[in-house]
Protein backbone atom coordinates (compact mmCIF):
# COMPACT_ATOMS: atom_id res chain seq x y z
CA UNK A 1 0.00 0.00 0.00
CA UNK A 2 1.03 3.06 -0.62
CA UNK A 3 1.85 6.03 1.79
CA UNK A 4 0.72 9.54 1.29
CA UNK A 5 2.37 12.51 2.27
CA UNK A 6 1.01 15.05 4.28
CA UNK A 7 3.77 17.90 4.11
CA UNK A 8 6.53 18.83 1.42
CA UNK A 9 9.47 20.65 1.50
CA UNK A 10 10.28 23.48 -0.60
CA UNK A 11 13.57 23.42 -2.28
CA UNK A 12 14.68 26.42 -4.86
CA UNK A 13 17.10 25.65 -7.84
CA UNK A 14 18.24 26.86 -10.75
CA UNK A 15 17.74 23.97 -12.88
CA UNK A 16 15.71 20.67 -12.34
CA UNK A 17 17.05 17.78 -13.45
CA UNK A 18 15.94 16.55 -16.44
CA UNK A 19 15.86 12.59 -15.98
CA UNK A 20 14.37 13.15 -12.57
CA UNK A 21 15.97 10.35 -10.95
CA UNK A 22 17.05 12.65 -8.77
CA UNK A 23 13.73 14.10 -7.51
CA UNK A 24 13.67 13.19 -3.94
CA UNK A 25 9.58 12.24 -2.75
CA UNK A 26 8.09 14.65 -0.60
CA UNK A 27 11.05 17.89 -2.10
CA UNK A 28 9.39 20.59 -4.12
CA UNK A 29 11.58 21.82 -6.76
CA UNK A 30 11.31 25.20 -7.54
CA UNK A 31 13.42 26.91 -10.30
CA UNK A 32 12.67 30.62 -10.58
CA UNK A 33 14.41 31.32 -13.88
CA UNK A 34 12.29 28.56 -15.33
CA UNK A 35 9.57 29.15 -13.54
CA UNK A 36 8.42 25.74 -13.14
CA UNK A 37 7.57 23.44 -10.11
CA UNK A 38 8.64 19.72 -10.13
CA UNK A 39 8.11 17.19 -7.30
CA UNK A 40 6.88 13.32 -6.95
CA UNK A 41 3.45 12.83 -6.94
CA UNK A 42 3.06 12.99 -3.17
CA UNK A 43 0.37 9.95 -3.30
CA UNK A 44 3.11 7.58 -3.68
CA UNK A 45 3.11 6.65 -7.12
CA UNK A 46 6.63 8.16 -7.53
CA UNK A 47 5.67 9.43 -10.73
CA UNK A 48 6.75 13.27 -11.68
CA UNK A 49 4.03 16.45 -11.16
CA UNK A 50 5.09 19.43 -12.97
CA UNK A 51 3.73 22.51 -13.34
CA UNK A 52 4.33 26.24 -15.00
CA UNK A 53 4.22 29.22 -12.38
CA UNK A 54 1.95 31.53 -14.22
CA UNK A 55 0.85 34.77 -12.60
CA UNK A 56 -2.48 34.13 -13.80
CA UNK A 57 -3.44 30.33 -13.56
CA UNK A 58 -1.16 28.90 -11.15
CA UNK A 59 0.36 30.94 -8.30
CA UNK A 60 3.15 30.46 -5.46
CA UNK A 61 3.46 32.31 -2.37
CA UNK A 62 6.53 31.88 -0.46
CA UNK A 63 7.07 33.47 3.22
CA UNK A 64 10.71 32.27 3.60
CA UNK A 65 9.85 28.90 5.12
CA UNK A 66 6.68 27.25 3.09
CA UNK A 67 4.99 28.06 0.29
CA UNK A 68 1.40 27.28 -0.97
CA UNK A 69 0.64 27.05 -4.21
CA UNK A 70 -3.13 27.71 -5.84
CA UNK A 71 -5.11 26.64 -7.52
CA UNK A 72 -4.86 22.92 -6.31
CA UNK A 73 -2.44 20.58 -8.16
CA UNK A 74 -5.45 17.91 -10.28
CA UNK A 75 -2.81 15.17 -11.66
CA UNK A 76 -5.17 14.29 -14.02
CA UNK A 77 -2.60 12.64 -16.78
CA UNK A 78 -0.74 10.61 -14.53
CA UNK A 79 -2.50 6.75 -13.46
CA UNK A 80 -3.34 7.87 -9.82
CA UNK A 81 -5.09 10.89 -10.92
CA UNK A 82 -4.59 12.44 -7.57
CA UNK A 83 -5.82 16.24 -6.35
CA UNK A 84 -4.82 18.14 -3.67
CA UNK A 85 -3.80 21.50 -2.37
CA UNK A 86 -0.35 22.83 -1.03
CA UNK A 87 -0.69 25.03 1.69
CA UNK A 88 2.41 26.36 3.74
CA UNK A 89 3.92 23.02 3.06
CA UNK A 90 1.18 20.71 4.15
CA UNK A 91 -0.68 18.58 1.72
CA UNK A 92 -4.59 18.68 1.73
CA UNK A 93 -5.65 16.05 0.14
CA UNK A 94 -9.03 16.02 -2.26
CA UNK A 95 -10.66 13.46 -4.14
CA UNK A 96 -9.02 12.09 -7.37
CA UNK A 97 -9.19 14.55 -10.71
CA UNK A 98 -12.54 13.16 -12.54
CA UNK A 99 -12.19 13.91 -16.85
CA UNK A 100 -15.42 15.88 -16.56
CA UNK A 101 -13.41 18.02 -13.37
CA UNK A 102 -10.50 18.31 -15.43
CA UNK A 103 -12.10 19.64 -18.41
CA UNK A 104 -14.38 22.51 -16.32
CA UNK A 105 -10.61 23.52 -14.89
CA UNK A 106 -9.02 23.59 -18.60
CA UNK A 107 -11.76 25.56 -20.01
CA UNK A 108 -11.96 27.91 -16.44
CA UNK A 109 -8.32 28.54 -17.20
CA UNK A 110 -8.22 29.15 -20.71
CA UNK A 111 -11.26 31.92 -20.27
CA UNK A 112 -9.23 33.52 -18.14
CA UNK A 113 -6.37 33.88 -19.99
CA UNK A 114 -8.07 34.98 -22.67
CA UNK A 115 -9.85 37.75 -20.48
CA UNK A 116 -6.05 38.19 -19.43
CA UNK A 117 -4.90 39.08 -22.51
CA UNK A 118 -7.82 41.31 -23.96
CA UNK A 119 -7.02 43.20 -20.90
CA UNK A 120 -3.62 43.61 -21.48
CA UNK A 121 -3.96 44.67 -25.36
CA UNK A 122 -6.45 46.89 -24.34
CA UNK A 123 -4.27 48.64 -22.37
CA UNK A 124 -1.83 48.25 -24.65
CA UNK A 125 -3.74 50.04 -27.32
CA UNK A 126 -4.86 52.90 -25.21
CA UNK A 127 -1.27 53.34 -24.59
CA UNK A 128 -0.16 53.18 -28.04
CA UNK A 129 -3.26 55.72 -28.68
CA UNK A 130 -2.62 58.43 -25.94
CA UNK A 131 1.15 58.24 -27.32
CA UNK A 132 -0.44 59.07 -30.79
CA UNK A 133 -2.18 61.83 -29.51
CA UNK A 134 1.26 63.38 -27.86
CA UNK A 135 2.60 62.63 -31.14
CA UNK A 136 0.26 64.84 -32.96
CA UNK A 137 -0.19 67.64 -30.63
CA UNK A 138 3.60 68.06 -31.06
CA UNK A 139 3.69 68.53 -34.73
CA UNK A 140 0.84 70.71 -34.27
CA UNK A 141 2.34 73.28 -31.80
Amino acid sequence: MRRRLRSVIPEFVEYIPSDGKDLVPGVVYISMKHRTVVLRCPCGCGQLSEFVLDPIRFRMMYDGKSVTFDPSIGNSNLKCRSHFWIRNNQILWCSPMQRWATRQAQEREAAQALKERKATQTGARARFRGFLKGLTRRRNS
